[in-house]
């Protein structure tokens, strides 16, 4: 079989490998995992008829369920004759957003496993993953992951592997799972392939089979200048990019700097209760997006939208980035609990613009401690979560020697000083100091002079002793520079 009359390409270079997820119910499961995800709406079932509508004012059929194909129900049936066919037909109206921002999650998933992303296709997303196989391979574990994993997330995906970009996405929709290494065996397979599974263009399929044609490989065996005076540039061009005999660039997918997503309900929600529901969702999606970026996050928005336009924003913060699904979804769900609605809710959304690198925490080897046990971090972001940011501060070290203005409370963790050089400190600083009842303490330490520079506002110059009092107590005190007499200034106890 002649290939245009050319040469058959050499196998390709194992780094050009291409996997196409295809999502052939695309605005059927945008629509499900739309109901799934809000409160008391019935579930989209396969087994009941449903379909979703299109074209001018609603009056063609854009996607029927397969209880409604069953019944006779398709793509591009007028609406009229879809409810003669199927009296209990249940339509909906298509929502492109819907389907736009299903297929950039997707996107947004592969850019996980590749760093070559494509949109090009409609109806599916392309990634490069012969340069990931050493990571993610073999293929057959992969395969098996990926399926799993975008199963869990309400999605029908239909896979195949080629050397190019096109192939991977026809074969994808003909043959579901294969996976062909290199352009020789492409070839070969494509030969056999019916026209109507190569997604020509159509003016040309309708020539080409008006003609008698009705397989990839005796288009392929025709003169190549008699094809293209007949069938024109574009089929060839789709041909040569199918098989391999030409480039066949692709716009690279580039993920955004910031997540933002959002769900609309179909009815107002006025309860905390039935907002929990659709939280957990977005909570999951996130993070399935910060694993696959290998990010974190320290603080997101919870953005519920109100009629009229009207927003409330809930911050969620965090001592350190996380990434952890159930950790978020306990956070968020703790603010949301104890926020006060002005109104019913429209819509629920996840905004996150800081995504900074996830550091996993460090443990010992032979750490005992049950999961989350001990926690600092996750026990400051539940405090957060109740009471608010500014119930919750930490508390940081100022680069002074002056002991009253050597600390101060912080909401995010602060930069780490180096410690000046000083002598012991206590515990507890008594604020502001004050006359020390005893007449004879005991002298343990000291002195240890502290004197600010004289542009300070309230310069101080003091000479601090650690002391025992006659009722054992360890205390800090001073006395003004160079003075041994007078009364004692308590400034600290020691523990």
């Amino acid at each position: 079989m002649s290939l245009f009359s050319g040469p058959a390409v050499a196998s390709p270079p194992t780094s050009s490998w291409w996997c196409a997820l295809l999502l052939p119910e695309l605005s059927l499961d945008a629509e499900k995992r739309h109901r799934q995800a809000t409160p008391s709406s019935a579930p989209a079932d396969d087994a009941l008829p449903w379909a979703l509508s299109g074209g001018p004012q609603q009056r063609l059929i854009h996607a029927a369920s397969a209880g409604a194909r069953a019944l006779g129900v398709q793509a591009g049936q007028a609406v009229a004759t879809a409810q003669m066919l199927c009296p209990a037909l249940h339509l909906r109206p298509h929502q492109p957003a819907r389907d736009a921002a299903l297929r950039e999650w997707l996107a947004s998933y592969a850019y996980g496993f590749s760093g070559d992303v494509s949109l090009r296709e409609p109806d599916a997303v392309l990634f490069e993953a012969g340069r990931s196989l050493g990571l993610f391979g073999p293929w057959p574990r992969w395969q098996s992951r990926l399926r799993a994993e975008l199963a869990e997330c309400g999605l029908q995906v239909q896979m195949a592997c080629a050397p190019t970009p096109k192939a991977a996405h026809v074969l994808a929709a003909a043959h579901d799972g294969l996976a062909l290494t290199t352009l020789e065996q492409s070839q070969r397979f494509l030969a056999r392939l019916p026209l109507s599974l190569a997604r020509l263009p159509e003016a040309s399929l309708a020539l080409l089979q008006r003609s008698g044609l009705k397989r990839v490989g005796e288009v392929l065996a025709l003169p190549r200048k008699a094809l293209a005076q007949r069938a024109g540039p574009a089929l060839l061009a789709h041909l040569d990019a199918l098989i391999g005999n030409s480039p066949d660039p692709l716009s690279l997918y580039v993920p955004p700097t910031r997540y933002a997503t959002r769900i609309d309900f179909d009815h107002e929600i006025a309860t905390h209760s039935a907002l929990v529901f659709p939280l957990r969702r977005l909570v999951q999606e996130f993070a399935l997006f910060l694993a696959q970026r290998e990010g974190g996050v320290s603080r997101f928005d919870l953005v519920i939208g109100h009629d009229g336009g009207a927003r409330t924003r809930l911050g969620v913060g965090m001592a350190r980035p996380e990434r952890d699904a159930v950790r978020l979804f306990e956070l968020a769900r703790l603010k949301l609990e104890h926020a006060a609605l002005p109104a019913a809710a429209l819509s629920l959304g996840l905004e996150a613009d800081d995504l900074p690198t996830f550091t996993p925490e460090r443990r010992d080897l032979f750490d005992t401690r049950a999961a989350g046990q001990g926690d600092m971090a996750l026990l400051e972001g539940r405090l957060r979560a109740r009471l608010g940011d500014g119930a919750v501060q930490r508390l940081a070290v100022v680069d002074s020697h002056k002991p009253e203005a050597a600390w101060c409370f912080a909401k995010t963790p602060r930069t780490r000083l180096p410690l000046l050089a000083q002598g012991p400190r206590p515990l507890w600083l008594v604020e502001p100091p004050i006359v020390l009842r005893d007449s004879a303490p005991e002298i343990l330490a000291g002195p240890e002079r502290i004197e600010t520079h004289w542009w300070d506002d309230e310069p101080v110059r003091r000479d601090y002793y650690r002391l025992r009092t006659q009722l054992g107590q360890d205390a800090w005190a001073f006395r003004p520079a160079g003075g041994e007499g007078g009364p004692w200034w308590l400034h600290g106890w020691f523990a």
